[in-house]
């Protein structure tokens, strides 16, 4: 299990696949990705709103990885720039584990 299987399941949001890699490899959960976001972070980034099954999946990922250890309301700061903006910004994911 490497962590570009890890990578793909939170990509499709396939709970039994990211569930099956972290048990097999629990060092994988300390991973950060895409400028430094956690696992949780990563899984709820990208927009599920105009599919319903995705969202429900992402929701049932991002509930688990929860129920794991990860941490809703951790803040990921972005650098000058990597948002588009020209100051750095603090960004709480956390309402993305309750929507």
């Amino acid at each position: 299990m490497s962590k570009t299987a890890l990578v793909n399941a939170l990509k499709k949001h396939d709970l039994e696949e990211v569930r099956a890699i972290l048990q097999k490899r629990p060092e994988l959960k300390e991973l950060r990705l895409d400028k430094g976001v956690n696992l949780l972070q990563f899984s709820c980034g990208r927009f599920t709103g105009d599919d319903p099954v995705a969202a429900s999946r992402q929701l049932r990922v991002a509930k688990w990885l929860v129920s794991e250890g990860f941490d809703p309301r951790e803040n990921y700061t972005t650098a000058p720039g990597d948002d588009g903006e020209a100051e750095s910004a603090s960004v709480s994911l956390a309402w993305y584990s309750v929507a």
